[in-house]
């Protein structure tokens, strides 16, 4: 699949899905090809499938995210950003990262509490293990703008 050859690489799996239906890599090789191909139906079936046979490994989480982002279904990003979360808590970095991109996804939704609220999550974590700056400023900045705009109403 490195070369591009999407088309191809579909053809395989679907042939080695007729051996082993259960196949989690297999259905991950989908996903992504057909996502290469602009198939995004058949590549979040392909992911979704892939979820179903183990839902505790990120790759096929990771790959639904990637759809969502890329088709901007703001809705439908909101599930694999909280499923990384949950299989992402010992890598604090990747944690605080993914939990800016939920912030953000729920600002874009106009969920704006939730935002706040994932913001904050950041900003504990930094004050317990100090994080990089350039994870700790776009939950430094909101929280800016939410006290502003508290004082506004006020």
């Amino acid at each position: 699949m490195s070369k591009g050859e999407y088309k191809e690489a579909l053809k395989f799996c679907k042939a080695a899905l007729q051996h082993d239906k259960k196949n989690y890599n297999v259905f991950i090789f989908i996903g992504k090809a057909a996502f290469k191909l602009g198939e995004f139906a058949q590549s979040e079936l392909a992911y979704r499938k892939a979820v179903d046979v183990d839902s505790e490994k990120t790759l096929a989480w990771q790959g639904l995210l990637e759809i969502f982002t890329h088709l901007e279904d703001n809705d439908k990003a909101v599930d694999p950003l909280k499923e990384l979360l949950r299989l992402t808590t010992t890598d604090k970095q990747k944690h605080a990262e993914l939990t800016n991109r939920l912030a953000a996804t729920y600002k874009r939704l106009g969920k704006l509490k939730e935002a706040q609220s994932c913001y904050d999550e950041v900003l504990e974590q930094h004050r317990n293990d100090p994080l990089p700056p350039s994870l700790c400023l776009p939950a430094l900045c909101s929280h800016a703008d939410h006290l502003l705009q508290l004082e506004e109403e006020a």
